[in-house]
This record gives C-alpha cells, sequence and structure tokens, in this order.
C-alpha cells in the first residue's frame, strides 16, 4: 500500500490543501517533517503514542523525521481550553527536554532522525527585538481570530498563552 493511502487508511490525514502534490510528495519523494512534543511532563505518555506511530510510519518509507522539542515554548504556555500549563523553571524545562529527548531515541530511527530544541535559537532574543519584528507580522485581530484565543477569553487568558501562537506559528 502506497504511503498516502496507508495515512489515509489510519485516519491519519485530516486537512490538506494540494493532495495530489501531497500524495506525489509522500509516495515518490522523499521529505523531511517535524512534530512537537512538550517538556512540561518529564516522561512522554501515552498521549504521544499517536506521534511516534506516524513518525516511525513515515521513517519506515525513508521520510526524515525532524523531533522539535518545545523548551522555549513549553516556558511560555499554551492557551489549553480549560486551564494554563504549569509554569516550570528554565532548568526544569531543559531537564524534561533532555529527557524527553533520550526516550524518543528508543523509538526513532536514529539514521532518519534529527533533534532540535526551539530553546536553543530563541533564548537569545531580547524583548525590544520581538516586539519590532512582532509589530508589523501580528494584529490583535489574527491574535483574538484563533479558535484557542477566543475559547479561553471567557474564562481569561494571560499575556503568555495568548502570545503563545506567535512562538509556534
Amino acid at each position: 500500500m502506497a504511503l498516502y493511502d496507508e495515512l489515509l487508511w489510519r485516519d491519519m490525514i485530516k486537512d490538506v490543501s494540494h493532495e495530489d502534490k501531497a500524495r506525489d510528495m509522500l509516495d515518490n519523494s522523499k521529505v523531511t517533517f517535524y512534530c512537537g512534543f512538550d517538556p512540561t511532563g518529564e516522561s512522554l505518555t501515552v498521549g504521544h503514542l499517536v506521534q511516534i506511530v506516524r513518525m516511525r510510519l513515515l521513517q519506515s518509507y525513508g521520510h526524515r523525521a525532524i523531533a522539535l522539542i518545545g523548551g522555549a515554548t513549553g516556558l511560555i504556555g499554551d492557551p489549553r481550553q480549560t486551564s494554563e500549563r504549569k509554569l516550570l523553571t528554565l532548568d526544569a524545562s531543559l531537564e524534561n527536554a533532555k529527557r524527553i529527548k533520550r526516550q524518543l531515541s528508543n523509538y526513532l530511527d536514529p539514521d532518519h532522525t534529527v533533534f532540535v530544541n526551539n530553546y536553543d535559537w530563541t533564548k537569545d532574543i531580547d524583548m525590544i527585538h520581538l516586539l519590532r519584528i512582532m509589530r508589523k507580522l501580528f494584529s490583535i485581530n489574527y491574535m483574538l481570530a484563533k479558535d484557542t484565543v477566543q475559547q479561553r477569553l471567557a474564562i481569561g487568558i494571560s499575556i503568555p498563552n495568548f502570545l503563545y501562537d506567535l512562538a509556534v506559528d
């Protein structure tokens, strides 16, 4: 079975803007894809299983994975529907990221996996620089239109959670 058809069969494809192109790339090329992991917890959970299975499946067809561990975004928090993420110290976030990387290494093909931590490329960005970039690229209307933000407005949302999507977009 071709990879695209197997992903459909497993109900692992939701929205595709150019289905023919996606099918061709997955079935006839070697692509690089990424999957993100939140270091809020010290360990992977059963909730990560679908992501890991999907990554292994793509790797079995020769595709390359980037396992992105959110050491920076994990410090910010995300706009969950019910509550805010537990605020970690930098040391705890980085230690959790190391543990998760070590665990993922047991399941992903080392020859087809690149591990990255977004803390590594964001740690030196200062607030002035960030605000100068954001003022040109994002509007309040853009942020308010996000479903995750809309769902939290009624119960309250902190500034870091409101801005979380800027870190991941």
